[in-house]
């Protein structure tokens, strides 16, 4: 069984694709090979490695192999395999899952690299390095979590693009809103590789996100059924904080510029990455090892499949702890999280369409009489079509600011006192005058008169 996760990029959004692929080396049977495990078929691959791979795949398929003791039971006597460079080995390559890939009118299907996530190896188009992405010295050198290879060239996430070279940019730009401008793919999967046992879910997994923000594929998606054609029109949601919020405690104004708070393994600070820090330490707390895709220093161990249902019940014991009083020491753990919004933020919001379509047969009357090795290969094959486009050309921007400063007290203040008062600035200044500055006066003339006497002659007058 394979199992396959990819993700794409458009301008400042990145889009992360999921599909379950299994092997046809590997199957499901009952052989028990020793007490605790179970026996796949490999062909000549070795006991050990079979295991292995079982193992591996267990990891990122659903919960119901980890709840249920029947199977939980069986992972205890299985020793410790090397769980990434499994999941990369059984990973499917770019062409054997996009057909076709085009955007800002050009081929795109060679821009895709490899990303670890929690659902498994993904392919990343158009997202961060691990320079961009990680801080130095701070994660273990036994494997890569983000393979692109160019950094971030004129953007970053306050002011955006840059215009002295709006073509030459990493995060590639989007030309423009609407179909034409957008991102374009033939997603394809192989009947022999479509499995219901490992996932329930079938098809294609997107989840549009912030380039700075770690990808959760399991948090958020949008699923992109075989044989359906599926449109997704964009609409970024930006926040942006005032200066003048820089002087206000963080939990007034209830998020963090970049430079306030630090994490542990990523360079920005984002809600979405604090929390995936948040959750990596409570899950080592918790269970003593972290998941393979969770960011992590060296030495810290890793979950094998037997230890996938802490890792689950880490998560809920979280969320309850978030909202309720906890009854030990892990409540702090939650509680330092801390993971408020940043002050400047991307969010996008998604209007989701969809109609079933039969792509196979479209392609077999186009360009299937052209070559029969390309009819042949689309009759084993499910085909689906995902477009990605901005809605509109421009966007409205929300600002978090001051809702009354002091230049806005005075004047409201001196709106009011001047309505029901008739009170002036110069009555103000009047009435100092006569509180401070002429009381001030009357003291001083008495004291230089002090002293003096003053005769008054009397002066004879005519009288009548």
């Amino acid at each position: 069984m394979r199992r396959h996760t990819f993700r794409c990029k458009e301008s400042r959004h990145r889009i992360l694709l999921s599909k379950q692929y299994p092997r046809y080396e590997l199957h499901w049977r009952s052989t028990a090979v020793s007490r605790g495990t179970s026996l796949v078929d490999c062909g000549v691959c070795s006991v050990d490695l079979r295991v292995d791979r079982l193992m591996a795949v267990l990891q990122i398929c659903d919960d119901f192999f980890h709840v249920k003791p029947k199977y939980r039971d069986m992972y205890q006597n299985v020793p410790p395999g090397n769980i990434v460079a499994i999941l990369k080995n059984l990973a499917p390559l770019i062409n054997q899952s996009i057909f076709t890939c085009r955007v800002n009118g050009v081929r795109c299907n060679e821009l895709f690299t490899d990303t670890l996530t929690d659902e498994g190896i993904c392919f990343t188009f158009n997202g961060f390095s691990s320079y961009d992405m990680f801080k130095d010295g701070v994660l273990h050198d036994e494997y890569s979590y983000l393979n692109e290879t160019k950094n971030v060239t004129n953007w970053n996430m306050e002011e955006g693009y840059l215009v002295e070279d709006l073509l030459r940019t990493h995060p590639i730009r989007a030309l423009g809103s609407g179909f034409a401008a957008g991102l374009t793919m033939r997603l394809m999967a192989s009947d022999s590789n479509i499995e219901e046992h490992c996932r329930e879910q079938q098809g294609f997994k997107v989840t549009i996100h912030a380039p700075n923000e770690y990808p959760q594929v399991s948090k958020k998606f949008a699923l992109v059924t075989h044989s359906h054609d599926v449109t997704l029109a964009v609409r970024p949601v930006i926040m942006q904080t005032s200066s003048e919020l820089k002087d206000y405690d963080p939990k007034r104004r209830n998020c963090y510029f970049h430079f306030e708070r630090q994490l542990k393994f990523f360079r920005f600070y984002t809600q979405a990455n604090c929390e995936v820090e948040c959750l990596t330490n409570f899950t080592l707390e918790l269970c003593g090892c972290v998941k393979f895709s969770m960011p992590r220093s060296p030495g810290t161990p890793l979950c094998q499949t037997s230890e996938i249902i802490c890792v689950i019940e880490a998560e809920f014991r979280m969320l309850q702890l978030s909202v309720q009083q906890g009854e030990d020491n892990l409540e702090s753990h939650v509680s330092s999280c801390d993971c408020i919004p940043s002050c400047v933020s991307i969010q996008y919001d998604t209007e989701i369409t969809q109609s079933k379509c039969d792509f196979k047969k479209t392609l077999d009357l186009r360009i299937g009489h052209a070559d029969p090795a390309i009819r042949k290969g689309l009759q084993s094959r499910q085909i689906s079509k995902l477009a990605i486009y901005f809605k509109e050309v421009q966007f409205i921007t929300s600002k978090r600011s001051e809702l009354f400063g002091m230049t806005d007290f005075i004047a409201n203040c001196g709106g009011i006192l001047g309505l029901c008062l008739g009170v002036s600035l110069f009555s103000i200044i009047e009435l100092l005058y006569y509180c401070l500055a002429r009381p001030m006066l009357l003291m001083r003339e008495s004291f230089n008169n002090k002293g003096k006497v003053k005769i008054v002659g009397e002066v004879n007058v005519g009288r009548f």
